[in-house]
């Protein structure tokens, strides 16, 4: 290798960094007089523990990739030295082989296979040489030759491993870019992004992400570099506006491309540009790519940071492994970013960062809390409200409970939902709010915000929201829960939700529900994984009356399933439970679900709930089940419809408030025909 190389060290890590930087070669690993220069570089320093090549694309060798490389420099050597042992006897042969040998050793560090493939007809050659004057030198030269192939066989299956990481110029965050080794699953775009899903043999799924970045031209990357190098020092406030930094970008983007003479087409390529740019810069650089993605949900990042792949939770694949490794230089920006758009601190004696990014939880921990230093994890809130006619495509429950759940919240009742975390607490009571008529004015009062308000919003809902102090916030500040709901009692009759019933405040909102000073729908959810969970922690470990808890109407418990033990988990409603209030407080399942079976056990006939309803609304017991039935019978079809049109958007908020809506008016009307009237006015949407 001509360039040469330097030894170095970064904290602890020693690094081998070849001098990349003239070389004509774009892809330095792929050149042949550049990996024997690698591979000598390592039989020199075989303890460093990285292996750099930069360009505008680095290639980074590190972990496996290092140890195969390693293995093969170790190879080589091994076969060098084995191919100048003279073997005995007269040794007038011995200069035509050892020339032989010399030829296919050094195809070791670029072509081993073929070098062990040379070795082994070498080797037949050998065996068929029968002369008896030879015999002696024969032997020897044939061990030589086994000891060869013994070397090298132990080095057949590195070409896979030897793949390195990529890493373009403007960004810290390594990736692999070869697929792994498995099946294809699904493929789809994420904005400019490909998205393949794997599954490997081991059943795990791998979540395979293109950047765009590597789409572009050498020239291209180079042309953002330049932008990079002259708007480095101008961007100081780690949190400008991405739209007037935009602006500077493209103006530098133009400006460097006629000095270059590089042809930039239109405007769109210019927008494209400038986003990777200020994705790299004021964004998240990789991880927006995996935010930008509605599928996934959960994006976790554990210390040592370069040591471990990206992991993620998605939404048809669950836990993923992913093909990005952000590296601890990727973690000093975002740590800088975080801290100043929360304006919380971030140290040792503050090991944890908390804040919202966007519609995104970001959750930051360093040393001593992180003994490896630090991690990240990033829970994204989806957008749009999950509906109950998306729950029942998916299998979570039955058009039958979603039917009883939406006559609940038209009741005005108060249901609890538990389970425990990412059991879909939060999102089924997002689908629960589009249950609730746009007339009724909705307080939500949550630490952290994670229901889709601002969408409800847009939907025309009526949404006062309250903030409170989050249990994990360093600081003092913030209003508490308990205090947030004495000002919601005097804010006037509304449906109230909370985020998360924890602590103190549960006794202000069970005593006010007992006196009946909501007035409205009280919808919330309690960490717990059954219903009688719910009731011990809340009697018994929050010190709340069950006189005060009979004011609870139904509990609904979620959990993740494991089918016959599959590694794999499916989100599942598993008890409705009705609280029972007289003569003593009792539970009792109205719905269970039997994971043997895999099916729902539904029984409403004995429902005291449903009676208390039927008497409310002055109706009798035949007319609240027709109505439950008409409800069921319009989430069946809407499910139905969306399938066979191929249409996903039917089971979204948008026309799921406008069913509502629909089958609302009719119910008003009376009980003439109210199915048959709503199908012709589905019917009527294409």
């Amino acid at each position: 290798m001509n360039c040469g190389f330097q030894v170095f060290k970064t904290g602890n890590t020693k690094i081998l960094r070849f001098r990349c930087e003239e070389c004509d070669h774009t892809s330095p690993e792929s050149s042949e007089i550049c990996t024997r220069g690698i591979i000598k570089a390592l039989l020199e320093h075989p303890d460093v523990e990285e292996v750099l090549l930069p360009g505008l694309f680095d290639s980074i060798y590190v972990g496996k990739s290092l140890l195969a490389l390693k293995q093969l420099a170790s190879a080589y050597e091994t076969c060098h030295l084995l191919s100048l042992t003279k073997p005995s006897g007269c040794g007038k042969c011995w200069k035509e082989r050892k020339e032989e040998l010399k030829r296919i050793v050094e195809f070791i560090p670029i072509k081993s296979q073929l070098a062990l493939s040379e070795l082994r007809r070498m080797k037949k050659r050998t065996k068929a040489f029968s002369k008896p004057s030879c015999r002696a030198c024969l032997e020897d030269f044939s061990k030589v030759l086994e000891n060869m192939c013994e070397v090298l066989e132990r080095c057949s299956r590195l070409e896979d491993a030897l793949q390195p990481f990529l890493k373009p110029c403007i960004s810290f965050t390594r990736v692999l870019l070869n697929p792994p080794a498995g099946k294809l699953v699904d493929a789809y775009q994420v904005g400019d992004a490909s998205v393949r899903i794997y599954q490997l043999p081991d059943l795990q799924h791998f979540y395979f992400v293109v950047p765009s970045e590597f789409s572009l031209s050498s020239e291209k990357i180079d042309l953002l570099r330049k932008t990079q190098e002259k708007l480095f020092s101008k961007v100081e406030n780690p949190l400008p506006s991405r739209e007037q930094l935009r602006k500077s970008v493209e103006r530098c983007l133009l400006e460097i491309s006629a000095e270059q003479g590089i042809l930039l087409e239109n405007n769109e390529e210019v927008d494209f540009l400038a986003s990777i740019f200020l994705r790299h810069t004021i964004g998240l650089g990789m991880i927006e790519l995996l935010l930008d993605d509605p599928w996934v949900q959960d994006i976790y990042i554990d210390a040592p940071l370069g040591h471990a792949p990206v992991y993620l939770y998605h939404r048809n694949y669950e836990e993923c492994i992913t093909n990005l490794y952000l590296t601890p230089a990727d973690a000093e920006p975002l740590v800088s970013k975080f801290r100043a758009w929360s304006g919380r601190s971030f140290s040792e004696s503050n090991p944890v960062l908390e804040l919202e990014w966007g519609r995104t939880r970001v959750t930051v921990v360093g040393k001593p809390l992180s003994p490896q230093g630090i991690s990240f994890s990033f829970r994204r809130h989806r957008p749009l409200p999950w509906t109950l006619a998306q729950f029942v495509a998916s299998g979570l429950l039955p058009s039958t409970v979603a039917a009883f759940l939406s006559l609940a919240v038209d009741a005005q009742s108060s249901i609890l939902i538990t389970g425990s975390r990412g059991s879909g607490k939060t999102s089924l009571l997002g689908s629960l709010l589009l249950e609730i008529h746009p007339k009724f004015r909705i307080v939500v009062v949550e630490d952290t915000p994670e229901l889709p308000v601002d969408r409800l919003r847009e939907l025309g809902y009526k949404i006062q929201t309250l903030q409170t102090k989050s249990p994990l916030s360093a600081s003092g500040e913030g209003v508490s829960a308990e205090d947030a709901l004495r000002t919601v009692l005097r804010m006037g009759e509304s449906v109230l939700v909370l985020g998360e019933v924890r602590g103190p405040e549960a006794k202000v909102l069970f005593e006010a529900m007992r006196i009946g000073a909501v007035g409205n729908s009280v919808l919330g959810t309690l960490h717990g994984s059954s219903s009688r969970d719910v009731l011990e922690r809340i009697v018994y470990d929050l010190g709340i009356p069950a006189s005060s808890f009979k004011s609870t109407d139904l509990i609904v418990c979620l959990g993740p399933v494991r089918k016959s033990g599959s590694i794999s988990k499916r989100r599942k409603l598993l008890q409705l439970t009705e609280v029972r209030k007289f003569p003593q407080l009792d539970l009792y399942d109205l719905v269970v679900y039997d994971s043997r079976d895999d099916d729902f056990i539904v029984s409403f006939d004995r429902s005291e709930f449903l009676r208390r309803v039927c008497k409310s609304w002055g109706i009798k017991n035949e007319e609240i089940k027709e109505i439950l039935a008409i409800k069921a019978k319009v989430i069946e079809t809407l499910v139905h419809h969306s399938k066979e049109k191929g249409n996903p958007r039917l089971l979204e908020d948008e026309f799921i408030l406008k069913s509502n809506l629909m089958l609302r008016s009719l119910l008003e009307k009376g009980f003439e025909n109210i199915f048959e009237q709503w199908h012709h006015w589905l019917l009527g949407h294409p």
